[in-house]
């Protein structure tokens, strides 16, 4: 038999296709919400009115205006175009902080699930102790040892992230590796790559979900070491960084600053973490 004939007899998993065709009015709220959220990170740049570090000590902590719709720090920045610069420093790092830790974890998920046994019983002993230490006391030991900025709180969040995705995608891969398909295109001898290929597809709803749950967590996770004094540093726009330099105007009367960053964040993490949710149930009941 070729192996398209076996692929077709035993329905190797196509995920999504009518569920993607038949959303539902709040998930398509969501995706819209979150697509405008990325446009925004995408090109705020480029429609932002101000540069982000441009002061005007006579506009300090002014409140809305025509001039500045969300209105000034207490150096006179416009906040709207700190907001839209902000938006773009803290999506590429979480964006970074899912794509490393999923890549790693699901590649450790098909390894774990293929070979099973021993290999499997060792990985998940070495995942149970990499998840039993907190991926923030990781971040904050690597700022530590290699100085705060983007890409060292980044990559140590990553590589603590990963044992989570990997444990999650795990029970999936080894369904999806015992499944009647996986058998006749082994027998076939089809190659170990091929196969996993296949099994790939059968866990990618989870993987996208996880994706998704994961970036509202890696935002949150990197604007609170921002916010502790150990991600990016002053005067760069990003969102926690902007939380915490708005704490003394916050205390005097001008909560502008710690408002519009906090607002972004919570914005986008709700929205993140709403949409993984629909896409898991939607993608897994499709399977």
């Amino acid at each position: 038999m070729t192996l398209a004939g076996i692929t077709s007899a035993l329905r190797i998993p196509r995920w999504g296709r009518r569920r993607l065709r038949a959303l539902d009015p709040y998930t398509i709220f969501l995706i819209v919400l979150c697509g405008a959220l990325i446009v925004m990170a995408a090109i705020g740049p480029l429609v932002a009115p101000y540069a982000p570090d441009s002061t005007d000590l006579l506009a300090a902590n002014q409140g809305p205006s025509p001039a500045h719709l969300l209105g000034t720090d207490s150096l006179g920045r416009d906040l709207l175009s700190r907001i839209l610069w902000g938006a773009q420093i803290s999506y590429a790092a979480a964006l970074l902080i899912v794509c490393i830790s999923v890549i790693i974890g699901t590649l450790l998920a098909l390894l774990s699930s293929w070979y099973g046994g021993f290999v499997d019983s060792a990985t998940s002993s070495v995942l149970n102790v990499f998840i039993a230490i907190p991926g923030m006391i990781v971040a904050i030991i690597a700022v530590t040892v290699l100085g705060a900025g983007f890409w060292a709180p980044v990559l140590a969040m990553a590589f603590a992230s990963s044992p989570y995705v990997a444990r999650v995608i795990r029970g999936t891969a080894l369904q999806e590796r015992h499944r009647p398909y996986v058998e006749a295109l082994a027998l076939s001898g089809v190659s170990t790559v091929r196969i996993n290929a296949h099994i790939l597809r059968g866990v990618m709803p989870i993987v996208l979900a996880q994706a998704t749950f994961g970036f509202s967590v890696a935002l949150l996770e990197f604007g609170a070491l921002s916010f502790i004094g150990l991600g990016v540093q002053p005067p760069t726009a990003e969102w926690g960084a902007m939380v915490i330099a708005g704490r003394t105007e916050l205390l005097a009367g001008n909560p502008q600053q710690t408002t519009a960053a906090g607002v972004m964040i919570v914005l986008t993490v709700i929205s993140f973490t709403l949409l993984g949710e629909r896409l898991q149930r939607m993608l897994g009941a499709s399977r």
